[in-house]
């Protein structure tokens, strides 16, 4: 059977391209017609179908491999039978395989290629243990995903352990340079013959060659058979000996000498990935460089044993159960999150330790962080977790891609800042800097799950801060792979932040997401715990009345039994007041002012509350800790914390509201004499005066919380910083004082996205329009303006505001004036004040160049650029392209070099400069990924769907449009849901289906009313679907007074020409005329939409409207103007449809010359719509191409 054409169906799939061929048969890329799910369709020899012998085996070949359900292996949708062809469908892998990345790259480094095969070994497995051999694994038939990962794919040669030869004797099965001895001597073949195929293709990864390279295939058998294993650390500087000898051992002749299934390979090579053998191309950063690559093991965190009390762990099997699963999916590469709930003491905590300690037995490295009840450093969870890897290796390996996001991380981790170049000052942008922090503990986390697996427990986290809760969320959310587990615990009990209920909402949905809900001991495991605490002298009885009244809360059981009294407590405040009934008066006093500190505290700060000797004050400390009350912080002296939260709080709550307010006042004071010796953080100390404000006559809580509330957005917890900063605003302050609070609060919430942020800077706008000044309005009024202009919005109230600050500042040249003039501009854009649009952001860059202020300079040139995207003023925006990167790259500011280069890709575009375009958008991807910013990945992965919808690749079209929306998501981009639906509906109306997405269009109309482009679609969709009373209504609106409805701002061109095609399906031939008049001087012009898709040469629009009110030939001028131009500038898409608009016009028209024109032109699209499977426009063409083809057409 000869290969099937591009275009052709086979069993209900269409062909898209052939995507390989193999001894068995050919792969194609098609779409199934039904599920519009793209596939691998393979198409097995007619030789091979006509077998009765291989259909049996095919049939249930195919059952088997499609019964494997695993991450690494390529899956089985369907198998079946078309005109006698037997043929397969399995995922179609969107990127490249092992053998063409090894022909580009030559060999691979160390860690990619243990993690590909580790990949395939893992899927090998799932094979190997249910009974199946793959018996053909090679590079080609290793495919690698775009995000990354490897599959194992082509179970076509698959046989069962123990089956006859699917082929006859003497035939060989395989390829040569990955075969196995057995293979050629008729030996067994099972599970160890892929082993040594995988060692082969592990070589080949590692070194860039096969093993044996020889000439014949005489040889190469003769090689396999007789030559040893060839050594890699011979061959190559960065494979260490253990990593060549597991390659050996996988290629040994004997297979009892191999590892005996793929689980095992992949085993070793986890094992030799924790080794300290490292690639060629990773940084040693070491104070001490004699100390070699010797990796100092990581112990258990210092909390999971002094605070976890130790002793017996029962029951729990079905929740450690579960964690257990969720670690051993971690370890393959899968990231996961488990959240373990429950009540107060319910052990929680207790729960996650066991899990660590077993993983931590096994290899794993376990952090551990914990949010206290008083949050008052940002992100001290995952701080407190970094810092106790960094403490715990005498030196310190990261890759140089790693030294920026060490340099982040030094701002909070001090022991980090001598290993990494100095980080350079916060931008102007300060969300940018946070999504680089983030970023930065997300790829730290990653780099050390490449040496074991993690394990992240996260205590406490109903008490998590809202910067530390979306740090989370972005860790968890990041879609590369890593050995990553998260275990976190919350109390049920407390009430949520929101931004936690929206994390926990958000995974809920993910499968790498599970909550453990964890209730009280059951019976026999409360019988358990006592008799592991007391032994085989509490009765029966005893035990079930512990149980009930305990409702099985081991905290509770274990007060209890500490106590010595079962009769029934009032709670856990009675179980603790018995306990300090039996202590003596210091040490009661001690543990009381010690709970109003803290849940730790430090010995000298006892001594500075507590007017006794030290060494007195040691004894009540040691009697706290012999009662169970307190614990030493190991790693530490003079150091303490509470054994349990619920004992602090206990003893807290117990005192009295004027004993709690006089000893944080005491507690304040004292944190600040021993300030040079231990320097509480601000937060702190605020903390302490807020509650016992009214003793606070200096003001000192004010004072602190705005210290606090810095050092917050230094760090940049911008939620923590606006918590700060409303105590701050707490009492009785100066107008100027209050006023300038409020900016900062406002600023602090609007980076947080904090919904008052408007509310908060219109209050400071009040404090400043009455008392203090013009300086404070102005900037409140840019900050209730929002920080950027939006597409579509117009925001009348932050206008009027603008308004009146512009009025208060006056005439006067300033860096204020400047920004406020550029904001309005923006402001402006889309209330159609032209004029003033342009004006002000004329006058905004005249004053900036006056006064030589650069930040002033780039606000002033953003808006003067965006006051010129109307396509008349082409030339000046290309201009200042120059301009605004010039700039960039003199105060080197690489977010204004990637804004610049943005804008300038889409001016180069509507010039019809794709070439220089393509160059500008490669520069752009390159500092996106240098940034790692998900604004700009945005921008550069909008224009990636752009080029895909210009080379007709529809359905990669598709998915980079759903990633740049999602970065889009990511970065707070309004706009993002607009400019996703006109790339969707750009790659529909090429299939010629716009006609079906009207009530998508009308949508938007409503949703986006200063959007003048979306009503300029709207009449064209109704009319494509029939609809023409709907759609002459709805272009009439816009038509009127010459199109005076259009505003000229940066969709004018597009919504001119779209409905230019409209005005030719009415046949208006007036309009017709006022349409081509006003895009004439455009005709050399592309007609662009932002990053969201291109519609080519305005020539067509053009060639559209000149037929339309009856010149046909300069119709036909301008048609092969825009058949020539589309194709000069890569618009390849549009070149059928615009051969069928001009054969329509020329038909019309009729002359014999016309005809010939349109029966070439019809013949030509036909084969191109094919060739490029639109479907639709095939269908419609094909009647009209028989009909110019038939001998009696006049046509």
């Amino acid at each position: 059977m000869p290969e099937l054409a591009v275009g052709s169906t086979f069993a209900d799939h269409i062909i898209r391209g052939v995507a390989g061929r193999g001894g068995m048969g050919v792969v194609y890329r098609a779409v199934h017609l039904a599920l519009k799910r793209e596939v691998a369709l393979k198409v097995i020899g007619g030789e091979l179908s006509a077998s009765p012998e291989f259909r049996t085996r095919f049939q249930r070949e195919c059952e088997t491999a499609a019964s494997l359900q695993h991450p690494r292996v390529v899956p089985i949708y369907h198998a079946g039978e078309e005109d006698g062809q037997l043929y397969v469908t399995m995922r179609f892998v969107e990127g490249t395989d092992l053998s063409r990345a090894l022909m580009a790259r030559g060999r691979l480094p160390v860690d990619d290629a243990l993690r590909i095969v580790k990949h395939v070994a893992d899927g090998l497995q799932a094979a190997h243990a249910a009974g199946l051999v793959h018996r053909d694994v090679k590079p080609a038939n290793i495919l690698l995903d775009t995000d990354g990962s490897a599959l194992l794919g082509d179970f076509g040669l698959t046989k069962h352990v123990g089956d006859e030869p699917l082929t006859r004797e003497g035939v060989f099965v395989g390829t040569l340079d990955y075969a196995a001895p057995e293979q050629f001597d008729a030996g067994t073949v099972d599970a160890r013959t892929d082993v040594y195929a995988l060692g082969c293709v592990l070589y080949q990864a590692l070194s860039g060659r096969v093993p044996y390279p020889a000439e014949s295939d005489a040889a190469k058998m003769y090689a396999h058979l007789q030559a040893p294993p060839p050594r890699l650390d011979v061959l190559t500087d960065d494979v260490g000996p253990v990593l060549s000898e597991i390659v050996a051992r996988a290629m040994a002749k004997d297979p009892a000498n191999r590892f005996q299934d793929a689980g095992e390979l992949a085993a070793a090579i986890r094992g030799v990935s924790a080794r300290p053998t490292l690639p060629g191309d990773l940084t040693v950063v070491s104070e001490d460089t004699r100390s070699g690559d010797r990796v100092t093991a990581i112990p258990l965190p210092p909390a999971l044993s002094s605070e976890v009390g130790g002793g017996s762990f029962v029951g729990r099997a079905e929740p450690m159960a579960r964690l257990r699963a969720r670690y051993t999916a971690a370890s393959e590469g899968t990231r996961q999150f488990v959240l373990i709930s429950g009540e107060p003491g319910i052990g929680k905590t207790r729960l996650a330790s066991e899990l660590a300690r077993e993983a931590h037995a096994g290899g794993a490295t376990v952090l551990f962080g914990r949010s206290d009840a008083e949050s008052l450093v940002p992100y001290q969870p995952f701080i407190t977790a970094i810092q106790h890897r960094v403490a715990h290796r005498q030196t310190l390996y990261f890759p140089p891609e790693l030294m920026p996001d060490l340099a982040e991380l030094g701002r909070f981790i001090p022991a980090l800042r001598r290993h990494a170049p100095e980080r350079a000052p916060i931008e102007d942008e300060p969300e940018v800097d946070r999504y680089r922090l983030f970023a930065a503990v997300t790829r730290l986390l990653a780099f050390v799950a490449r040496e074991h697996p993690v394990v992240l427990i996260l205590d406490d986290v109903q008490w998590a801060d809202a910067s530390t809760v979306l740090l989370l969320a972005h860790m968890l959310q990041d879609p590369e792979p890593v050995q990553l587990l998260v275990v976190a615990t919350m109390r049920d009990s407390e009430e949520l932040g929101n931004e936690l209920l929206d994390l926990l909402a958000r995974l809920r949905r993910t499968p790498s997401m599970e909550q453990i809900a964890l209730g009280g001991l059951d019976e026999a495991e409360t019988f358990a715990l006592v008799m592991a605490r007391e032994g085989g002298d509490v009765s029966d009885d005893v035990i079930a009345r512990l149980h009930a009244d305990t409702d099985g809360n081991p905290f509770f059981i274990e007060e209890l039994l500490r106590g010595g009294d079962l009769g029934v407590p009032e709670g856990v405040k009675a179980m603790i007041a018995r306990r300090l009934a039996r202590l003596d008066e210091l040490t009661g006093r001690v543990v009381t002012v010690a709970s109003v500190v803290g849940r730790e505290f430090r010995l000298e700060v006892l001594e500075a509350l507590v007017d006794e000797p030290v060494e007195r004050l040691i004894s009540a400390l040691e009697a706290a800790i012999g009662a169970g009350l307190i614990r030493e912080v190991e790693d530490d002296v003079d150091r303490f914390v509470f054994a349990h939260a619920l004992i602090r709080e206990a003893l807290y709550e117990e005192q009295s509201a004027s004993r709690r307010v006089r000893a944080h006042y005491a507690i304040a004071q004292a944190l600040e004499v021993l300030g040079p010796r231990f320097a509480a953080p601000p937060a702190e100390l605020a903390h302490h005066y807020l509650e016992s404000r009214h003793l606070d006559r200096e003001g000192r809580a004010s004072d602190y919380a705005v210290a606090a509330a810095e050092q917050a957005a230094a760090m940049l917890s911008w939620e923590q910083a606006a918590a700060h900063y409303r105590r701050a605003l707490d009492g009785d302050l100066p107008a100027e004082r209050r006023c300038e609070l409020l900016l900062a609060l406002g600023s602090a919430e609007a980076r947080s996205g904090h919904g008052s942020a408007r509310d908060t800077f219109a209050r400071a706008a009040m404090l400043a329009r009455r008392s203090v000044g013009p300086d404070a309005l102005a900037r409140a009024a840019l900050g209730f303006a929002g920080r950027h202009a939006e597409a579509g919005i117009v925001d009348r109230d932050g206008i009027a505001l603008l308004e009146e600050a512009l009025e208060a500042l006056g005439e006067g040249d300033s860096p204020l004036g400047v920004r406020v003039r550029a904001r309005l501009a923006d402001s402006l854009h889309f209330a159609d004040a032209s004029e003033r649009t342009f004006a002000l952001s004329l006058a905004a860059l005249e004053m900036a160049r006056r006064i030589s202020d650069p930040e002033a300079q780039v606000a002033a040139l953003q808006s003067r650029h965006a006051a010129l995207l109307h396509v008349s003023h082409l030339d000046e925006r290309l201009r200042l392209d120059e301009e605004i990167l010039a700039l960039a790259e003199r105060i080197g500011v690489r977010e204004l070099e990637a804004l610049g280069r943005h804008w300038s890709i889409y001016d180069l575009l509507e010039a019809g400069s794709t070439a220089a375009a393509l160059a500008e958008h490669e520069a752009l991807t390159k500092l996106a990924v240098a940034l790692r910013q998900p604004l700009y990945r945005h921008f550069a992965g909008g224009w990636e769907v752009v080029w895909a919808q210009m080379s007709g690749r529809v359905t990669e079209a598709e998915r980079l449009a759903r990633e740049a929306h999602e970065l889009g998501q990511r970065a707070g981009a309004r706009d993002a849901d607009t400019i996703y639906a006109a790339q969707l509906l750009t790659l529909r109306r090429r299939e010629d289906r716009l006609a079906e997405y009207v009530s998508t269009v009308e949508t938007f109309v409503e949703r986006h009313p200063a959007l003048v482009a979306w009503r300029a679609v709207l009449p064209l969709a109704h009319l494509l679907n029939g609809e023409r009373e709907e759609g002459m209504a709805a272009f009439e609106e816009l038509a009127e007074d010459g199109f005076a409805a259009v505003p000229r701002d940066m969709f004018w061109f597009t919504a001119m020409c779209v409905l230019g095609e409209a005005c030719s399906h009415i046949g208006d031939v007036e309009r017709a005329r006022e349409l081509h008049a006003a895009l004439l001087p455009y005709r050399d012009r592309m007609v662009q939409v932002t990053q969201a898709a291109c519609f080519g040469s305005a020539e067509r629009f053009l060639g559209l409207l000149a037929a339309t009110f009856g010149d046909v030939d300069a119709a036909a001028e301008h048609f092969e103007a825009a058949l020539a131009l589309n194709a000069d500038r890569g618009v390849l898409p549009l070149i059928p449809f615009i051969r069928v608009e001009y054969a329509q016009r020329l038909l019309a028209r009729g002359t014999p010359a016309d005809a010939e024109r349109a029966r070439e032109l019809v013949g030509t699209a036909y084969r191109e719509a094919e060739a490029a499977g639109i479907a639709m426009l095939v269908a419609r063409l094909k009647p009209l191409l028989d009909a110019l083809e038939s001998p009696t057409s006049t046509h």
